[in-house]
């Protein structure tokens, strides 16, 4: 038993840091969000932040472009050539992928500077991916109504989730200790 602890030592390791820094900055970002849940009729700024982002970017498309903010629970609805789209939620700004993200270059561990580094430009790359996969479902659901489950429950997410798989695959071949070739 004690032989097969130790052989699986590295792995187990990898474990323990991964789900203790993702339940840790996950921790912290539901304390930061609770501060919103006590405000009613406001949403927290990182969702805030993405809706600016995204009109921005739809406005260049459409210039009658604009969000409405309806309640907390509602979020953000955004019209687009004149009619309701999409709406952004909290869920929406990809703070969690950020957290899983993170968590993940935090277990697989590299040099401090670089994982820093790493860590920050793969944040600031997922929000701009982000802010694109929202523009583009937003226009895509106002010429395809009838996809919305499919553009919204599986090409998005597989496209923003396989963005950071990406990503990881760079840091694990790049960067990280013990996994790259000499």
């Amino acid at each position: 038993m004690r032989a097969l602890f130790r052989a699986n030592l590295p792995f187990l390791r990898f474990l323990g840091v991964f789900f203790g820094s993702y339940l840790g900055m996950s921790w912290l970002y539901d304390v930061w969000l609770d501060q919103y849940l006590q405000t009613p009729g406001q949403l927290d700024s990182f969702t805030n932040w993405a809706n600016d982002h995204v009109m921005w970017v739809l406005q260049h498309f459409d210039h009658s472009a604009k969000s409405l903010f309806v309640n907390k629970s509602s979020g953000y609805w955004i019209f687009y050539h004149g009619k309701y789209v999409a709406r952004i939620i909290e869920g929406c700004n990809a703070m969690r992928v950020m957290i899983l993200f993170s968590a993940f270059v935090v277990a697989f561990r590299g040099p401090l500077k670089t994982s820093i580094l790493f860590i920050s430009v793969g944040i600031f790359s997922i929000h701009l991916l982000n802010i694109g996969r929202i523009a583009a479902l937003s226009i895509a659901l106002s010429r395809f109504p009838e996809f919305e489950t499919a553009l919204h429950d599986i090409a998005f997410p597989l496209f923003i989730y396989g963005c950071v798989f990406i990503l990881w695959i760079v840091w694990v071949n790049k960067w990280a200790y013990g996994i790259r070739k000499n």
